[in-house]
This record gives C-alpha cells, sequence and structure tokens, in this order.
C-alpha cells in the first residue's frame, strides 16, 4: 500500500498517517491532542503497538514502541481529561515500552510531501517526508521478517538530523554519523533504532548503546555485511543497484556473540547513484520507490543543504 500528500504539520502529518494506518490493517487506540497542546497518535496490529508523539512546539516526533496500550486519563473522544501520576497514559509510559524513543525532527512544516508504506498481510508503518525540496527524512516502525523464531521483533527507528536546512558537522558515513546525526536503520548515539526480542529466555530491547549483552548490530553500521555490499553496488557489468536487505543481529545472553534476528520487510538499502530521489524501479511485478536518507548531496564538512551521499532506501510500493 502507498499514498502520498502534503501536509502543514507534524501534527498533520500524523492526522494522515492515522487515515492511512486504519486501511492497512491497524487500530487506533488514541488519535488527539495530548498534554499543553501535543498530540498522540496509538495504533498496534497483533502484538506491534507504536506510539507516535508530536510535540506541541511542532519540531519533533518521537516514535515509541511497546507491547500494549493503556488508556488511563483518556476522555470518550480520546483526549486529555487529567493528569494521573500513577495511572497517567503518556506515550513513554506503555505497557512493554521501550527505554527509548526512535525521534524525526522536521521542524514546524509546511513540507512538501509525505509517502507512506504499509501492507494489510504484514505488520508496519513506513513514512518519508519531503522536508524541503529534496532533502527527506525517515520514520519506520513494525515487525521484522523474523529469522531462527525470533519474537516478537517489534523495531522503531528513524532519522534524525542537528537541521534540515543549515549546515551541520557529520563526521563520515551514515553509518558512523556524529553530533546528532543519524539514518534510518542505522544504530548511533543520538537515535538508537531499537528492536524488542525475546533472546536466550529474555525479554529485552536491543540497542547498539546498551550494555552487553543486549545490545544489536544494525543494519547500517560498520560491522554489519549490509554495508560491505553496499560499496559493490552498482553493478559493475550492468549498473543496476542491488536492493540490499535491512538485516539486524542481536547479542545472546553469553555476551559478544551476535545472531541473525531478522530483515525489515518492504525496505531495502540502495545507492542512489544511478537514481533521482522518487524514482521508481519495477522488479517482476513490484515497484520500488528511491529516497536518499537524506539528500543526493555531496557528504563533506558543513554541507547546507545537509548531503548523504548515494545512501538511500527503497521502499515497495505495491505491497498488498
Amino acid at each position: 500500500m502507498y499514498a502520498t500528500g502534503s501536509c502543514s504539520s507534524p501534527q498533520d502529518l500524523l492526522n494522515s498517517l492515522k487515515t492511512f494506518a486504519l486501511g492497512a490493517g491497524w487500530t487506533v487506540d488514541n488519535a488527539g491532542p495530548w498534554i499543553g497542546g501535543d498530540y498522540w497518535l496509538a495504533v498496534h496490529k497483533g502484538a506491534c503497538f507504536l506510539h507516535y508523539y508530536a510535540t506541541a512546539d511542532n519540531v519533533a516526533i518521537q516514535l515509541w514502541g511497546a507491547t500494549g496500550f493503556n488508556g488511563a486519563g483518556l476522555g470518550a473522544t480520546g483526549g486529555f481529561t487529567g493528569f494521573n501520576n500513577s495511572g497517567n497514559a503518556d506515550a513513554h509510559l506503555q505497557p512493554g515500552v521501550s527505554p527509548g524513543f526512535a525521534c524525526f525532527n522536521p521542524g514546524v512544516g509546511p513540507f512538501v510531501a509525505y509517502h507512506f508504506f504499509g501492507s494489510t498481510a504484514d505488520t508496519y508503518l513506513h513514512f518519508v517526508c519531503e522536508v524541503t525540496a529534496g532533502i527527506f527524512g525517515h520514520m519506520n516502525g513494525g515487525v521484522l521478517l523474523a529469522a531462527g523464531g525470533a519474537a516478537p521483533a517489534i523495531y522503531i527507528t528513524a532519522t534524525h538530523w542537528t537541521s534540515f536546512t543549515t549546515p551541520v558537522y557529520w563526521a563520515g558515513e551514515p553509518e558512523n554519523a556524529s553530533a546528532g546525526n543519524t539514518m534510518a536503520f542505522a544504530a548511533g548515539e543520538y537515535n538508537p533504532l531499537f528492536i524488542l526480542c525475546n533472546v536466550d529466555g529474555a525479554l529485552n530491547w536491543f540497542t547498539a548503546g546498551n550494555a552487553s549483552p543486549t545490545r544489536l548490530v544494525a543494519a547500517l553500521s560498520a560491522p554489519s555485511k549490509t554495508v560491505n555490499t553496499f560499496g559493490r553496488s552498482p553493478n559493475t557489468f550492468n549498473q543496476l543497484s542491488v536492493l540490499i536487505p535491512l538485516s539486524f543481529y542481536l547479542e545472546r545472553t553469553s555476551g559478544n556473540v551476535f545472531s541473525y534476528a531478522g530483515d525489515a520487510i518492504d525496505a531495502r538499502l540502495i545507492t542512489m547513484q544511478n537514481y533521482a530521489p522518487k524514482d521508481e524501479i519495477p522488479i517482476g511485478g513490484d515497484t520500488w520507490k528511491v529516497f536518499p536518507m537524506i539528500a543526493k548531496a555531496p557528504i563533506a564538512y558543513a554541507t547546507s543543504p545537509p548531503g548523504s551521499g548515494n545512501y538511500g532506501l527503497a521502499y515497495r510500493k505495491n505491497a498488498a
């Protein structure tokens, strides 16, 4: 499933995402104003609960993963009716909630466009926001295509960038992003990717910055084979870019041993070398839509606008 349109603010974007999520088989648990003018969209599909929280200053969207929804403090129409310190229903106090959130900080808007991707058959919500012309951010949550019985394999991730419009410091490639800049499906200090999984009988949220043994290796991180594959694309002989699976590895309870947990569904890493932003790639009966991680511009010190070189993500547009 795919939808696109324009939006005036992060809250407006989440209102559109609510409508799209319903069509993709998600249940909306809450959608409306929250404390101090914030906005909270809570949706779930099966055991995967996603909580999107737009701050009142309208500059950022938080995404929390969870295993449930606690509606304490909600009125009949979903609006906030009172603050209860013991039973508060804030997004960060949900059952099984992630220890941190993925953050997308596009600013106040209006934005050029949103692009939503989903599936009635699988459990994920992926969106790309064109913040200004040619500059993009990503926010993704769902359940991995699990390997070896990994469960529940809930993940959250997003693009966080110090500024989408002014020069910023970025040392190195996306997998080594620093100074507050991190790509979707990467695992950095400032915007960790979280995966909830039962490993060796212990249920934990895994992220790169955790203490052992609850660390992960993200798809876009230096130890991952994904990054090595990216460096060998496009194909030397036909100049076609490989759609590289986004694979994740979780630490075992013994420590310092990582096992393959699964891949993101209908999302791939791709080099933008031979593609423009929003190009579409037909492969058999599928259509993949391509976006830069940030912008198809050189990676350099203090770039303006910011650039992510040829690093990009492709999303399947025609998932059932």
